[in-house]
């Protein structure tokens, strides 16, 4: 009979155990982050890296050679303006979506290919946004995205 308390209360720990240690938030770059950034269009949802400042957004999504499906990069700025992209250093394809302050995308680069050039294209939107998101290519055509739908942006 103690034998069996015995167990029943090592499991009973371990259970506790193991439901405090998922509830930690995992650290960047994990696959499932809690609490992380992320962008949704459409239902379907992207964890985003942020950046927010001139160096993290010169640098963007330079040298990855992966993104996955579920990811992307959120640039934020500071004004709503035309703000241009261009794909130098750039190795993947990429979806851009423009979206203002409200969150309504105002443009979008499908396919937006690497540069390997010395001189790389801009690619600027019709109308001034505030935040721009990077996805793996094809990510707006699957999602059925499209300019005048909003954005749900989550910090």
């Amino acid at each position: 009979m103690a034998k069996k308390v015995l167990i029943i209360l090592v499991f009973a720990a371990v259970i506790f155990i193991a439901g405090i240690v998922a509830s930690f938030p995992r650290k960047k770059g994990s696959a499932v982050e809690i609490n992380a950034p992320r962008v949704c269009l459409n239902g379907f949802c992207y964890e985003v890296e942020v950046a927010d400042d001139p160096i993290d957004r010169a640098r963007g999504l330079m040298f990855r050679e992966s993104l996955d499906e579920n990811e992307g990069m959120l640039f934020v700025f500071d004004r709503e303006e035309k703000h241009s992209f261009w794909m130098k250093n750039t190795l993947i394809f990429l979806d851009i979506v423009w979206m203002n302050s409200a969150g309504e995308i105002v443009g979008i680069s499908e396919n937006t290919p690497p540069c390997v050039a010395d001189s790389c294209p801009s690619y600027v939107p019709e109308e001034p946004a505030k935040y721009v998101l990077e996805i793996s290519a094809g990510q707006t055509q699957k999602t059925s995205v499209r300019i005048g739908n909003r954005a749900i942006i989550e910090f």
